[in-house]
């Protein structure tokens, strides 16, 4: 009896610290490769582990705040926005949409067109997926 009473607890012992995470090793759901660019056509992303990041393109740059929703979706808050020199009039923004990643990539997706409560105001509703890759990643 002792001896099964020991297996116990040594093996919820074991469960147990199987469960902690190891300090500065990524607990989230998401495999985010912090420091590394994501780009998609010529803009970039850049995720740091202490939940900041930026978003650079040729009209400036915007910091931001990022957090992970339950789902694993992340979430972006802009923190600051710098023009660049003579680009003030020029379109610059964060992504607003949730955002999954995967190995060597991360994706949103979003509606286009316009619906008012169920019915279609004007135009066709399409949906669209962005994908940024990992710099150095093998995909294309």
């Amino acid at each position: 009896m002792k001896k099964a009473a020991s297996l116990f607890l040594l093996l919820a012992l074991l469960l147990g610290l199987a469960s902690c995470t190891v300090p500065g090793t990524n607990s989230l759901k998401n495999p985010i490769d912090f420091g590394k660019r994501y780009r998609y056509l010529g803009e970039d992303y850049v995720f740091n582990d202490d939940k900041t990041g930026y978003h650079e393109c040729q009209n400036g740059r915007i910091d931001f705040a990022w957090r992970e929703a339950s789902d694993g979706a992340v979430y972006l808050f802009e923190t600051e926005r710098r023009y660049n020199e003579g680009c003030e009039d020029k379109e610059l923004s964060l992504i607003k949409h949730p955002i999954y990643f995967g190995e060597e990539f991360f994706a949103y997706t979003y509606v286009s067109g316009h619906v008012y409560e169920i019915y279609l105001v004007s135009g066709d509703i399409d949906t669209y997926t962005v994908r940024y890759i990992k710099e150095g990643a093998s995909l294309r």
